[in-house]
């Protein structure tokens, strides 16, 4: 268990030293799209266009 540990936390420090930061591999990046259906709705327009 040790072992595991101690390599884990070589391994994080390696990735610091490298990108200059910690990366979290587990959490999902929202993509940076131009249209997104969510924020782009007909009912938040309080003018439709017809």
């Amino acid at each position: 268990m040790e072992q595991v540990k101690a390599s884990q936390k070589q391994s994080r420090n390696e990735e610091i030293k490298s990108h200059g930061k910690v990366i979290n591999y587990r959490k999902i990046m929202e993509t940076k799209k131009l249209y997104n259906c969510k924020n782009n709705k007909a009912d938040a327009d309080e003018a439709l266009p017809y």
